[in-house]
């Protein structure tokens, strides 16, 4: 398997990983988009794409070789601006695969132009709340108003790096994580509010795309996806 990677600058002092992986030449070019959490580091689904595509998977700021701060509007701009890059050093635009946060990244840049050819839609949260209770949202949004970053929600992270995900790496000191996502302090207020006041994906997308719904959850649906996408050498 073949791996590169270079650093894409989407403004001065700010760095995106953009990892790429391919078992050989002359493969059809994806971009592929993961939940919040996730960042260009292989794993099953980039393995098993990896054998039919050429994968190209960014790191959201501040994860993996990433720097900068997270919000909801960086996460889109940087995804615009990893399918601009590929397309310039491929002539075509890339595939797209989107999972929960990163479906919603796609859905959104596909509602300003095509980035890709085509897409794959894994449990996209079109509206980027859909999933969270409504006493869990109001009490969000009533710290949020507060410029608080309420205790529950650290205690939550802690709860998921323990128990569900990857334990998060070079979280800075008072600062929280999610699995490969860190926040330094002060920066995790400016995330919530951007995902807090993000309208839904409401305008039509500018590319055909494939939606797989996962219905009240989204946890399991990394495989089986690239059998979605033309295999190599289709039209």
């Amino acid at each position: 398997m073949r791996e590169t990677h270079v650093i894409l600058e989407p403004e001065p002092g700010v760095g995106v990983e953009l990892r790429t992986w391919a078992a050989r030449d002359a493969l059809p070019h994806v971009v592929v988009a993961k939940g919040l959490g996730g960042c260009a580091s292989p794993d099953r689904l980039i393995d098993e794409l990896a054998q039919h595509y050429t994968v190209h998977c960014f790191s959201p700021r501040a994860s993996g070789l990433s720097t900068g701060h997270l919000t909801l509007d960086h996460y889109v701009g940087d995804l615009m601006l990893a399918c601009a890059h590929v397309e310039a050093q491929t002539g075509s635009k890339p595939l797209g695969v989107g999972h929960s946060f990163g479906a919603f990244a796609f859905a959104r840049a596909l509602g300003l132009r095509p980035v890709v050819s085509r897409v794959v839609l894994m449990a996209p949260l079109l509206n980027i709340m859909e999933q969270t209770p409504s006493l869990v949202a109001a009490h969000l949004r009533r710290h949020v108003q507060h410029g608080r970053v309420p205790w529950s929600l650290r205690l939550l992270a802690g709860i998921y790096n323990t128990f569900i995900g990857p334990t998060s790496d070079g979280v800075p000191g008072g600062g929280a994580g999610i699995a490969q996502q860190r926040f330094a302090p002060g920066s995790m207020l400016p995330f919530l509010r951007s995902v807090l006041d993000s309208a839904p994906c409401t305008q039509p997308l500018t590319a055909p795309a494939l939606v797989m719904l996962a219905g009240k959850g989204n946890t399991g649906l990394r495989i089986g996806t690239w059998h979605s996408l033309p295999p190599s050498g289709a039209r």
